[in-house]
């Protein structure tokens, strides 16, 4: 048996924030809506740089699932790192749009 959305959410780091955890709690609830279901699994991988990365399993009401990896850059302040969340989007769209294949956004 899948475990429950809750238990399926990353643990937060010992020095998390409230804020923090209630970003990934919305993030979470907008994987859902977006992909459809419900959150049934979701497990963090270690390294990313400055972003966190899941494997995440999304079910409907059909009970399908779809995997989704998501990769998210939590709040932080500006700086000069180009290398961004919405860049690395940018350059899976440029790759797709060349007919090469690439994940789909979503």
């Amino acid at each position: 048996m899948p475990p429950s959305v809750e238990t399926a959410r990353p643990t937060p780091d010992p020095g998390g924030t409230a804020v923090r955890d209630a970003d990934e709690a919305a993030l979470f609830d907008w994987v859902a809506e977006t992909c459809g279901g419900r959150v049934v699994r979701a497990t963090q991988f270690s390294g990313g740089n400055r972003c966190r990365s899941w494997a995440v399993d999304v079910q409907d009401d059909a009970g399908r699932t779809r995997d989704v990896y998501l990769r998210w850059a939590p709040p932080r302040p500006p700086g000069v790192e180009p290398y961004t969340v919405r860049r690395e989007a940018q350059v899976y769209r440029a790759i797709a749009s060349a007919g090469l294949k690439a994940p789909r956004l979503i």
